[in-house]
């Protein structure tokens, strides 16, 4: 018999995503060969994020016509991330793996999409790890919800509204000719800095509703957020000890995925552990040497904590995914 705790409501409130369903997407689905699995549509959209952050760093090096390859690159992820259960259910290929992918990959996007919004917009040091940190705590917030409570809840405001925003300054950029507003200027007070500054603001408050509905459903037992928390700080504490920024912040994107890859497994498995697995730790201990200094350079021990973090999550989607493939099996 299959466990219950598979079983979730998923309310999906995003504002564009019905907007392009209404007008793009609903088209196109009847399009799709069957012959395409909605497994290779999820992984393709996974190429286009890649593809859309590698692009936006090539514009920014003095050729903004990649700004709006960039921008197309992001559309089509956005695409391909909405298509692929489309796709499935209209088929009939539903699959357990499928929403592992599904998901699971998000946290590479989402790293993605925010690495890229920093880099169009000049955010750098400092103001890209919170960024980063900020946008893995809520990422990881949405599914651990999710996995507490049998509900997925995507609000007005969330990863369709985030895409689009970098599609557009995308746009912006390329055919205005990268204006001094929209550069992140946390003296000068720009646009762009507002924009971010309210986008921060944004992750911090959606922190909010899904951790008092956690705790409402389960009597209040939060405590298992703390480290989630306090790996995102570590993130922080790199670029405090000197390092660079998109080391740590590719860390705690990878971070980010990786545990919800093994919420997912979790629940599949109708587990009930902690989020954050002893593993985890790891990421944080090359802070220590980092913040001491004298023994190598904070770059260096950042690099070490980012590859153990790329290691982990590509650790866990293998491991996972076969696990959670297995166990259906078991039980079909």
């Amino acid at each position: 018999m299959a466990n219950d705790k598979k079983k979730y409501k998923v309310e999906d409130k995003e504002i564009l995503v019905a907007v392009f369903n209404k007008y793009i997407w609903r088209f196109m689905v009847p399009k799709i060969p069957r012959s395409i699995t909605p497994n290779a549509i999820t992984v393709f959209g996974q190429f286009c994020a890649l593809g859309g952050l590698i692009t936006a760093f090539v514009a920014t090096q003095g050729m903004p016509f990649f700004y709006v390859l960039s921008g197309l690159l992001w559309f089509a992820y956005l695409t391909a991330d909405n298509l692929d259960g489309q796709h499935a259910r209209a088929t009939g290929q539903t699959s357990v793996l499928g929403e592992f992918l599904d998901h699971g990959l998000d946290g590479f996007a989402s790293g993605c999409v925010l690495l890229t919004c920093c880099i169009i917009l000049g955010m750098d040091g400092i103001w890209m790890a919170m960024m980063l940190a900020l946008g893995a705590v809520g990422f990881i917030v949405t599914f651990w919800e999710q996995y507490r409570t049998g509900r997925l809840i995507l609000p007005e405001i969330s990863a369709a509204e985030g895409v689009t925003l970098v599609i557009v300054m995308n746009f912006l950029l390329a055919f205005m000719g990268e204006p001094r507003w929209l550069e992140f200027d946390i003296e000068a007070m720009t646009a762009a800095t507002w924009i971010m500054l309210v986008v921060l603001i944004g992750y911090a408050v959606a922190v909010v509703a899904p951790t008092y509905r956690v705790a409402k459903h389960t009597g209040g037992k939060i405590g298992e957020l703390l480290p989630v928390l306090a790996i995102g700080a570590a993130s922080c504490g790199y670029v405090a000890a000197g390092a660079a920024a998109p080391m740590p912040a590719i860390m705690v994107s990878m971070f980010a995925g990786d545990v919800v890859c093994r919420m997912i497994r979790l629940r599949h498995q109708g587990e009930t552990s902690l989020i954050v697995a002893p593993y985890h730790w790891l990421l944080v201990l090359p802070l220590v040497p980092a913040a001491i200094g004298g023994i190598w350079t904070a770059d260096g021990w950042a690099v070490i904590a980012m590859a153990l973090s790329v290691v982990m999550y590509g650790t866990t989607l293998f491991r996972s995914g076969s696990i959670i493939v297995q166990t259906a099996k078991a039980e079909a």
